[in-house]
């Protein structure tokens, strides 16, 4: 670059929420209106300084009335569907000071995966010299992916930080290929402007709290079970359906005749190459401290980092209790199995994660221990 002073952004570190003493959550910043840096950054007038060629000349960016918005009545929407993968970008730009460290966080919510919604799209800083995101050496990103998040259907909280270098300009850009998301509240801001977002009571709820890993009974009655249809036996498949992600990151599917229908996990590499991390959650409701048993069979048809197990019900940072990898191969079943107490949460999911491989996982059991 021919410009000698020129010094490139980076990106600047963030807080956490502390907990007895621990790091636990990660913590979100917000600013007070007056401190944003983006006009009408709740998108409902429609006038702010977002509102630039240089986001909607791309054709993927709209502003929509929404009645499932966040808050208000209008969001931002991007939605793309190109059949040959090749990535498009909607970028808004914003003045900053050289040498200074900002933070930024978006309200995003992205829908479910379907045949035209590969949920490919992610968000973040772009540095307006080379129109891509920035870059950095201690994380997994590119010049065309940055911040992701769950494509669930639910809202979530996408946060940062950075040092603007010898910019007086950054962009907060939106890049894929194949997607269909919601922006309800942009904020930009100086580090010396933020404010910690208040989260609902539950937040640091505290649970999952494991009691053995080989429990001493690891099936019930059938009508002890929590888990419906545990079995896949009967025609009507409506509970496990109803999980987050249900066809996308596990189907119904048949691996042998003994155990007839299975859930059938298989990775999702669309768009990308490599496994996308969605998640497949069936929510249960469970009573507080109390001791519950999980157990399932399973087997690998191919090695990989995908899991299942179950998860704690933390609404805004839920952790798995348990991991069940299928990282080697195995074509026999096997059953394993988990006692755990809930502690503070009334629901837990069980949970495949989509990190790779393949494998069938059926006669699952959740009961009271």
């Amino acid at each position: 670059m021919s410009n000698t002073n020129y010094l490139a952004p980076s990106i600047a570190g963030y807080g956490f929420h502390t907990h007895d003493k621990h790091n636990t959550l990660s913590v979100v910043y917000v600013c007070e209106d007056d401190k944003n840096l983006i006009t009408d950054s709740a998108f409902e007038s429609g006038n702010g300084n977002w509102k630039q060629d240089s986001l909607f000349a791309s054709g993927i960016a709209s502003w929509v009335e929404d009645k499932n918005a966040k808050s208000g009545n209008h969001t931002l929407k991007l939605e793309a569907n190109n059949p040959k993968e090749q990535k498009v970008w909607a970028t808004s730009y914003f003045e900053v000071e050289p040498n200074t460290t900002y933070y930024f966080t978006a309200v995003v919510k992205g829908e479910q995966w379907s045949d035209t919604n590969k949920c490919d799209m992610t968000l973040g800083l772009v540095n307006p010299e080379t129109e891509k995101f920035i870059i950095t050496n201690n994380r997994p990103w590119t010049c065309e992916s940055q911040y992701g998040f769950s494509f669930d259907g639910n809202w979530h909280f996408i946060r940062g930080g950075f040092n603007s270098g010898s910019l007086n300009k950054i962009g907060i850009g939106f890049c894929g290929s194949s997607f269909l998301a919601f922006v309800d509240k942009l904020y930009l801001f100086k580090e010396s402007d933020k404010v910690n977002y208040t989260f609902f009571d539950g937040r640091d709820a505290i649970g999952g709290k494991l009691v053995s890993l080989v429990p001493e009974k690891t099936v019930c009655d059938e009508e002890d079970n929590m888990f419906q249809n545990h079995n896949f036996e009967k025609s009507d498949y409506s509970f496990w359906e109803s999980g987050i992600s249900f066809g996308m990151t596990v189907t119904l599917g048949q691996h042998d005749e003994e155990h007839g229908l299975s859930l059938h996990y298989l990775e999702n590499t669309y768009g990308t190459g490599t496994p996308k991390q969605t998640y497949y959650m069936k929510w249960v409701n469970v009573e507080r401290n109390t001791n519950y048993t999980f157990s399932a069979e399973y087997c690998t048809k191919k090695a990989g980092a995908g899991w299942f197990g179950v998860m704690a019900g933390n609404k805004y940072l839920p952790k798995p209790i348990t991991k069940h990898h299928f990282d080697t191969y195995n074509d026999d079943w096997c059953r394993v199995g988990v006692t755990f107490n809930t502690g503070s949460y009334d629901r837990i999911a069980f949970v495949v994660c989509d990190c790779g491989g393949e494998g069938y996982i059926d006669n699952l059991y959740f009961f009271k221990a």
